[in-house]
């Protein structure tokens, strides 16, 4: 009978230089990855990310489960260095605001009309705005 899978651990290995590496068994097969450190501190924050790295959805999700905030912040932690950066953050802190507890099933037409009369701004910025939310944050 085959061992039981424990989950994934981390570990000192000594004859690869005292650098922690972790190891986990994925589909049968056991794997191993280095964290690139030789401190315990910096591996064990290395593992924690890689911990939530492996329970984070990644995929198509269902819209009327997935937060519109959540949406954005994914958004601007991929657009962080590009040259519209700037004007991207500034659209998704206003957006923010009011879509703060919606999902994105709650994106429609009457919705967006609704943002709009709450913004007051002109058509074209309302319009830069929700550019970023509907075609660059929830459309592929």
């Amino acid at each position: 009978m085959p061992r039981p899978n424990t989950g994934p651990r981390f570990f000192v290995d000594e004859k690869r230089g005292g650098f922690y590496y972790i190891a986990w068994t994925e589909g049968g097969r056991s794997r191993i990855r280095s964290t690139a450190t030789r401190d315990r501190r910096e591996a064990e924050k290395v593992f924690g990310e890689f911990l939530l790295a492996r329970v984070k959805k990644s995929g198509p999700c269902d819209p009327a489960e997935t937060l519109v905030t959540g949406v954005l912040d994914d958004y601007a932690e991929a657009k962080a260095d590009s040259p519209a950066a700037a004007r991207i953050g500034y659209a998704m802190t206003v957006l923010s605001h009011f879509w703060e507890g919606k999902t994105v099933a709650d994106v429609h037409d009457g919705s967006c009309s609704q943002y709009a009369k709450q913004r007051r701004k002109s058509s074209g910025t309302v319009r830069r705005e929700l550019t970023v939310l509907v075609r660059r944050s929830i459309l592929p």
